[in-house]
C-alpha cells in the first residue's frame, strides 16, 4: 500500500520545493550548494511503480487484484 502513495508525495516535495526555490533565500555557500540540490530534485520527473509497464500500482488497483484473489481462491477451495 506504501508504494502506491509515491506519486502523491513526490508531488507534494516538488511543490514545497518550488515555493522554497521561489523565495530565493540563498546567500551563503552553504544554501547555495542546497539550492543546486533543490533544482535538481525540481528537475526529477515523478516515479510511478508499475507491473511490466503495463499497469501502475495504486491503492485502488491494490485493493481490487487482492479482492479478486480472495474470492476466487474461496470458489475454487469450497467447490472441492
Amino acid at each position: 500500500m506504501s508504494s502506491s502513495k509515491i506519486p502523491e508525495n513526490m508531488s507534494k516535495i516538488k511543490a514545497a520545493i518550488e515555493v522554497m526555490l521561489d523565495e530565493k533565500r540563498f546567500h551563503n555557500s552553504g544554501e547555495k550548494k542546497a539550492q543546486f540540490f533543490l533544482k535538481r530534485i525540481e528537475k526529477k520527473s515523478v516515479i510511478y511503480l508499475s507491473v511490466c509497464g503495463m499497469v501502475d500500482l495504486k491503492k485502488s488497483f491494490l485493493l481490487s487484484a487482492f479482492g479478486t484473489l480472495f474470492t476466487y481462491g474461496i470458489l475454487i477451495s469450497t467447490s472441492y
